[in-house]
């Protein structure tokens, strides 16, 4: 669901703060906390000022939020904010710096800037860009048309709810096209990778992004329900953390649900039924099986461990992302661009009904998983069912 979205239309010189977005779910409109923010030929500018800086409340702290911005001048740079508090002096922005040929991630805190990631990119001042930030608990993803470019994780501001643009001594700046709206989970490929197999008449603007958008989601649920698996089980990064709990069964082992291994993966134990739960130091107390892979499924006590597991009803907790990948792996991907590009070609009679070959699903017109699929995902291991 979008919570604001803004195309920034309406008559050059309206300032932002008198301005109605398209959609303004919260309805509190834009605050201009520095430089005269105006619209000018249906965009968003604002005089050149220091820190200038202007934020609407979305109510997203976990989100997707994207925008349009052409950086202007050749040292110059634009910025989306997110994850703001009111005042706009604690923050996210993520964005576009000319100068350094960047995609740079910064955090401020009472408007004292701190470099947190930053990745080459050229770019060109006068070229429009798509920033995008997917916000999820304390995972903070930045792409540039539809590309990831950094990857962050911090709990810094998590649960604050404005959002906004930014820019520094810069007249030239434009942005356009502002969406705020809940996060798209576990795709299990993107808009653009979609794109580059549909032609060249797809692989510019934004006209058909929420249609792919909503292909993609039906083609990756489709490949978990193929596999056997939960929803996200190749995305588990996208998740929120979850707390499960486990019959205690004495000994050194225990086994649990497939959980990613990732920094959210705990485990704690109650020793004595009084249902307090003390925490476990992984490879001091426990450690985790199997190795080498982004999944766990089965846990052990470690050499010289003092813990057991004891013998006795949910004893044994554990908190994490029920998964087996942080991101898709490649063959995933692949999968779900052939299956989205295939619906699109077959509505856009790229296959022709009287030379079709049915027996490869050139006459399905929906998304299905067809032999060439099944191929490829037939690398992957399906869950195994039991009773």
């Amino acid at each position: 669901m979008k919570y604001v979205e803004d195309t920034f239309t309406g008559a050059d010189g309206t300032d932002l703060s008198a301005h109605a977005p398209d959609i303004d779910r919260p309805g509190g409109g834009y605050a201009e906390i520095a430089g005269d923010w105006e619209i000018a030929s249906n965009a968003a500018g604002v005089t050149s000022v220091a820190n200038a800086r202007v934020v609407i409340l979305t109510d997203l702290a976990d989100g997707r939020f994207k925008v349009d911005a052409t950086v202007g001048g050749a040292a110059d740079a634009a910025y989306l904010i997110v994850r703001s508090n009111a005042a706009a002096t604690n923050f996210w922005m993520a964005g576009l710096d000319d100068t350094l040929q960047q995609v740079v991630l910064q955090s401020s805190t009472a408007m004292a800037l701190t470099l947190v990631a930053a990745k080459d990119f050229a770019q060109d001042e006068a070229t429009s860009y798509e920033i995008k930030v997917l916000c999820r608990e304390d995972s903070i993803k930045v792409y540039v048309d539809d590309v990831l470019m950094l990857s962050h994780t911090s709990d810094l501001y998590e649960t604050q709810e404005y959002a906004g643009l930014y820019s520094t001594l810069n007249a030239d700046v434009v942005f356009d096209d502002l969406v705020c709206d809940e996060r798209p989970t576990c795709h299990y490929c993107t808009t653009a990778d979609v794109k580059s197999r549909l032609g060249a008449q797809w692989t510019s603007g934004t006209t058909y992004d929420e249609e792919l958008e909503t292909d993609i989601e039906e083609a990756s649920r489709l490949i978990d329900l193929e596999k056997g698996w939960e929803e996200c089980h190749y995305s588990a990064s996208d998740l929120a953390t979850v707390t499960r709990y486990y019959d205690g069964l004495g000994g050194t082992e225990q086994e649990i649900d497939r959980f990613l291994d990732d920094a959210a993966f705990a485990v704690a134990v109650d020793d004595d039924a009084d249902g307090v739960y003390t925490a476990w130091v992984r490879n001091t107390d426990y450690i985790t099986w199997p190795y080498n892979l982004e999944y766990i499924t089965e846990l052990f006590l470690a050499t010289g461990s003092t813990v057991s597991f004891t013998v006795a009803q949910r004893s044994v907790q554990v908190t994490g992302r029920l998964g087996a990948y942080s991101e898709p792996p490649a063959v995933v991907r692949k999968a779900a661009v052939i299956m989205v590009a295939k619906a699109y070609k077959r509505a856009m009679q790229a296959f022709q009904d009287t030379g079709a070959i049915e027996e490869l699903g050139q006459l399905k017109y929906v998304l299905a998983i067809d032999p060439e699929v099944e191929k490829i995902l037939s690398v992957l291991p399906r869950r195994a069912n039991y009773g």
